[in-house]
């Protein structure tokens, strides 16, 4: 084999080799860096498409935000972060006021703490329950019999949220006396006021005192404590 050749041959090796160096220092380093680079860009365009959708649906929060403070504010009246008996009771004798009735007595006990109610074993959930006629009782010298509680078999709304540390029930009493008509009517308004009231009694009885009769309702009132409520009033 002569010299020519040899060199030929050799530097042939050395281009190879050259070519060989010249891609895994600067090539491939830089297809790497472009392949990164392409990740990168395809993880921001997804950040800023989620920020965009985040954006978008803040939007349309805040064009129905005056909405959403009214609700929250009726939400707040119907069961407060205080107990607001005077407020309610002024509610109650505006109830009686529209219906000619006279409020001859009231008490408010002190508030019990919520008991977390515990779903009975078996029951299937069943949905919002349709509203039951009931018939008026007749008006009576014996007593109307107390109402009864809730509808049985239904079963019961249970919320986590819900507990004994910011959640209480304040029992009332109100007494009334006026025509039977219009105490039912009384009855009636006390649950579809302002403030959420469980009606858990109920009697009448032609009055021993004078016209009419009278009639007591005895219920409940609901005390959600909110924190950030509490805090402000500080």
């Amino acid at each position: 084999m002569d010299k020519t050749r040899i060199w030929i041959i050799g530097a042939a090796v050395v281009m190879v080799v050259i070519v060989a160096l010249g891609w895994v220092v600067a090539i491939q380093p830089q297809l790497d860096s472009a392949s990164a680079a392409d990740t990168q860009t395809a993880s921001i365009a997804k950040t800023n498409a989620q920020s965009a959708a985040a954006l978008e649906q803040l939007k349309k929060d805040y064009k129905n935000l005056p909405a959403l403070q009214s609700k929250l504010a009726t939400l707040q009246k119907s069961v407060p972060s205080d107990q607001s008996i005077p407020s309610f009771v002024d509610e109650l004798y505006g109830i009686a006021a529209k219906n000619g009735l006279t409020i001859t007595n009231w008490t408010a006990a002190d508030a019990q703490a919520y008991k977390p109610v515990q779903p009975v074993a078996g029951s299937a959930p069943s949905a919002t329950p349709s509203p039951s006629a009931t018939p008026t009782p007749a008006p009576s010298v014996a007593p109307t019999p107390a109402v009864a509680g809730p509808t049985a078999g239904v079963p019961p709304v249970v919320n986590s949220l819900i507990t004994a540390a910011n959640f209480a029930a304040v029992p009332v009493t109100v007494s009334v006396n006026g025509p039977y008509a219009n105490i039912l009517e009384f009855l009636h308004g006390t649950q579809t006021g302002d403030r959420l009231f469980l009606v858990t009694a109920f009697s009448s009885a032609p009055s021993t005192s004078g016209p009419g009769f009278d009639g007591t309702v005895s219920g409940l009132i609901y005390v959600l404590t909110q924190p950030e409520a509490a805090a402000a009033k500080k």
